[in-house]
């Protein structure tokens, strides 16, 4: 049995097979990009709540000491 060329076998020329190895190469880069940016995307955006809903709970906690001092004070001159 001979052994025949690759690019005579399958009637391809040279540059078929650089393109075709470097899109395998670019495509399998985009996944690890893709696999390493979406879940820090995902993770940077629940960060970011928590920090919003807790500083949206400390002022309304404020809020809350505020509206129990005024009454505090309204029912301490009412008393009085």
């Amino acid at each position: 049995m001979v052994r025949k060329n690759k690019l005579y076998k399958h009637h391809k020329s040279k540059a078929f097979f650089y393109v075709r190895n470097f899109s395998i190469v670019l495509f399998g880069l985009i996944g690890v990009g893709v696999a390493i940016t979406v879940p820090t995307y995902i993770a940077s955006i629940k960060n970011e709540q928590i920090a919003i809903k807790a500083e949206f709970d400390e002022s309304k906690k404020e809020e809350n000491k505020e509206s129990i001092e005024d009454s505090v004070e309204s029912e301490d001159l009412l008393n009085y």
